[in-house]
């Protein structure tokens, strides 16, 4: 991308400026490629990533980046939860999220899920 001074996001976001004043980037991926949708489209199924080339682990780790976790499962980490709620996280984290890893946590489906444990809170 730095070759050709990033000309596919400046366009992109030119274009996006038509429509929108502010843009919310919500997963790494968001950095490398976005999924795109024909005008014509009426849901996301008929859609396609762009750039579509796929990244390997090598070019990654070349970047700078190595959890890979983070990429396809984003967690919180223990430590991070400790700093926000203070005393209150082991609340939050048995409430709300899973430790799938040690002391890794991610996120559980919230709504209206009688098997839900946070039903009782909302």
């Amino acid at each position: 991308m730095a070759k050709d001074n990033y000309a596919w996001w400046r366009a992109r976001l030119t274009q996006m400026a038509k429509y929108f004043t502010a843009y919310r980037i919500d997963h790494i991926l968001g950095f490398f490629r976005i999924w795109e949708l024909p005008e014509h489209a009426m849901t996301g199924l008929v859609g396609k990533f762009r750039p579509s080339i796929p990244l390997s682990q090598e070019e990654l780790e070349r970047d700078g980046i190595w959890d890979f976790d983070r990429l396809a499962r984003p967690y919180i980490p223990q430590e991070l939860l400790q700093i926000k709620f203070g005393d209150s996280w082991t609340f939050i984290a048995s409430s709300f999220l899973n430790e799938y890893q040690r002391n890794r946590y991610e996120c559980i489906a919230l709504g209206p899920n009688p098997s839900n444990r946070n039903n009782g809170i909302w």
